[in-house]
């Protein structure tokens, strides 16, 4: 996914190997490349549905895109897997893996702003109903005005 936004949740740094930057720039490339939308691919030459959630990469490319060696790559993506942030199935060529838990930390936090959006589209701004009262008072005083100015004169 080239396009687009992920949300990247504040328990991440509770996490033990936060401190560690292969392993935080591998967790954020695999956020950053996994789908946000059901699509079809083919996968180990067979046809699949990917998933939100589910990216399919190597090792070799995920190093290329961080600048990191395949092996620290690979050992990344093995404690991972053993504290079951991500699953992952490997092919000959490729490997697809899945982001567990990411309908908790991405599709609910999009989920909630875009209901927090369509409440503020839904309901008119209270300010409408002030200005509206604001000119009911200002024609108001104008009349008043204007039947003193005739009664005086002026």
């Amino acid at each position: 996914m080239k396009d687009g936004w992920v949300c990247l949740h504040r328990a991440i740094k509770k996490n033990p190997h936060y401190q560690d930057p292969g392993w935080l720039q591998v967790w954020i490339e695999l956020l950053l490349g996994a789908s946000h939308t059901e699509y079809e691919t083919i996968f180990a030459g067979k046809r699949i549905i990917l998933k939100p959630g589910q990216l399919i990469t190597g090792r070799r490319t995920l190093a290329a895109d961080i600048k990191r060696t395949t092996s620290k790559v690979e050992r990344v993506l093995k404690v991972m897997e053993i504290e079951h942030q991500i699953e992952q199935q490997t092919s000959n060529k490729s490997r697809l893996i899945t982001i567990l838990n990411w309908n908790r930390y991405q599709q609910t936090e999009h989920q909630n702003g875009q209901q927090t959006d369509n409440k503020r589209t839904t309901n008119p701004p209270k300010v409408v109903e002030n200005r509206t009262l604001y000119n009911k008072n200002n024609n108001q005083q104008e009349r008043e005005r204007g039947v003193a100015t005739r009664l005086s004169g002026f």
